[in-house]
């Protein structure tokens, strides 16, 4: 169905397939064909964000950050655009809405959260979005980045 559906569609990003019914196919097997396809098209924003970033970074424009002390806040007060977190990173400390700063420990202590956690969910809360990297595909191998709006 897939070659006469091309044949009548003019929708241009047609291309590939998965050869078979997926009436008799299961999920696991279709998912595993289905991601080579895809992949491209849905790792394209991240990609383009990852550029944007590096461009901030590497200009020394102020529209970037990359530590703890200023992440939190950013992301707190509504600044974070774009997020980028390497996969099962935990980071432990507190964060004092009041007075912006952020305290930043090597292991948890009474009263701590994970910072992690917190910059994803404000960065989310706020409309910003989030991209979960693997460590290697960290920019610059930083430890967190960001790109901050206008």
């Amino acid at each position: 169905m897939r070659g006469l559906y091309q044949k009548v569609s003019h929708y241009p990003h047609i291309s590939g397939g998965i050869a078979g019914s997926p009436d008799r196919l299961d999920a696991q097997y279709l998912h595993q064909r289905a991601w080579p396809i895809l992949a491209s098209h849905f790792q394209q924003p991240e990609k383009v964000a990852l550029e944007e970033f590096c461009r901030l970074y590497s200009s020394g424009k102020r529209h970037t950050v990359h530590d703890w002390q200023h992440l939190i806040p950013a992301a707190y007060y509504r600044q974070v655009q774009t997020l980028f977190i390497p996969v099962e990173a935990q980071r432990w400390g507190t964060f004092d809405p009041d007075t912006a700063i952020t305290a930043v420990h090597s292991q948890v202590e009474p009263g701590d959260e994970d910072l992690v956690e917190a910059a994803v969910a404000h960065t989310l809360r706020n409309g910003g979005t989030v991209y979960s990297l693997a460590e290697i595909e960290m920019p610059y191998g930083l430890p967190i980045a960001a790109i901050l709006r206008s």
